[in-house]
């Protein structure tokens, strides 16, 4: 069965001119990750090059357990566009872009907060909303 999770970075905050992860992201991303992996065994981990996505993914990845470097796509980044993969972490406005893509509308889109993921699951040749994660808890559809 494919699922694909779609996941906001955590809050950040401008460090110089690149946005890292505060301590209320990494909290944040934390508590989702935790709430995802204990649901879901995460395959892969696709992430844009930003270093709040990059941090994001690291933080789900040492959370899943996997080895390695999460993979950068750069179409991810939040000017990006980009059809579907495994476990994606972006930004706005991209991340609800991508679910409406995959769900062909719009009404279903959850709120993307930060640090929330939005997994979709294929059925019969289609994506159907599956959970939407944050780190406050889960919505089950």
């Amino acid at each position: 069965m494919q699922r694909i999770i779609i996941m906001r970075h955590g809050d950040a905050v401008f460090i110089g001119e690149d946005r890292v992860l505060s301590d209320l992201g990494t909290d944040e991303v934390t508590r989702s990750a935790t709430l995802l992996c204990r649901d879901f065994r995460i395959d892969r981990i696709f992430s844009s090059a930003k270093t709040r996505a990059c941090q994001t993914a690291a933080i789900v990845k040492d959370i899943a357990g996997l080895d390695g470097e999460n993979e950068i796509i750069d179409e991810l980044a939040p000017s990006g566009d980009i059809d579907y993969v495994f476990l994606l972490v972006s930004h706005l406005p991209l991340v609800a872009y991508l679910s409406e893509k995959m769900l062909c509308r719009s009404s279903i889109v959850p709120d993307f907060v930060t640090a929330s993921a939005f997994v979709l699951q294929k059925e019969e040749g289609r994506y159907l909303p599956l959970a939407f994660y944050t780190p406050a808890g889960v919505k089950k559809y």
